[in-house]
């Protein structure tokens, strides 16, 4: 079934009638967030807190949607529809992008306009700030959420997910001080090689016990 642009927006749709109430929650703790750096109501403690849980909020709204259509599995009611693959991703990683990256991205234009820098000649920081965000953090959640079912199984993968970021960066804390950038390079690396190809092939075959093996070998790999 080929690709296309009306049913990934039907879908699209669909998801936001869906998953209102979860996007409005992140956008409300954006705009929170963004009040909060720019009058500095409590200092750096509680601007740490908020970028925690916008962090948490986003996770939680990936895996929901994703979840919307289960890939796991065989006895889902969408695979009884004429969806295809391509078009379903499609209108996922637009979701995505519309009440995730959008939100943190206008967010992140307030608080620079606030504090008196030229938003213009940030943008490349701007654009790159958004590029780590997808790679390291919205795609293998959604390669994890795309692997399992329920939501508890995806905080079991998100977690252990998790661990290996703070084992890859407890042990490259050994390293000089001039190399730092070193440790988030291995993980943005190992993140950019192994979600993006394997949310690929689980929506292209929907083979999840392999898929599953094969992202158990990478992570192994790259740990």
């Amino acid at each position: 079934m080929e690709w296309k642009m009306e049913q990934a927006l039907h879908i699209f749709r669909k998801d936001v009638r869906y998953l209102y109430r979860e996007a409005s929650l992140l956008v409300g703790l954006a705009v929170i967030f963004s009040v909060w750096q720019t009058v500095d109501l409590r200092g750096q403690e509680m601007a740490w807190v908020l970028e925690l849980a916008i962090a948490a909020a986003a996770a939680f709204i990936i895996v929901r949607v994703i979840h919307a259509e289960s890939i796991a599995g065989d006895s889902q009611f969408w695979i009884t529809r004429p969806y295809c693959w391509k078009s379903l991703l499609a209108a996922k990683l637009l979701f995505i992008l519309a009440f995730v990256n959008l939100p943190v991205f206008l967010t992140q234009i307030v608080i620079l306009g606030v504090d008196g820098f030229p938003i213009f000649s940030n943008w490349a920081g701007l654009l790159w700030s958004q590029v780590l965000m997808i790679f390291a953090l919205e795609l293998p959640v959604a390669a994890v959420a795309a692997l399992t079912r329920g939501m508890i199984a995806s905080t079991v993968g998100s977690l252990v997910l998790g661990l290996i970021v703070a084992g890859v960066q407890v042990q490259t804390d050994l390293f000089p001080e001039p190399f730092d950038w070193l440790r988030y390079s291995i993980i943005f690396l190992a993140a950019a090689l192994i979600a993006p190809p394997l949310l690929y092939l689980q929506y292209k075959n929907r083979r999840t016990l392999l898929n599953r093996l094969w992202c158990l070998g990478a992570a192994a790999l790259g740990i």
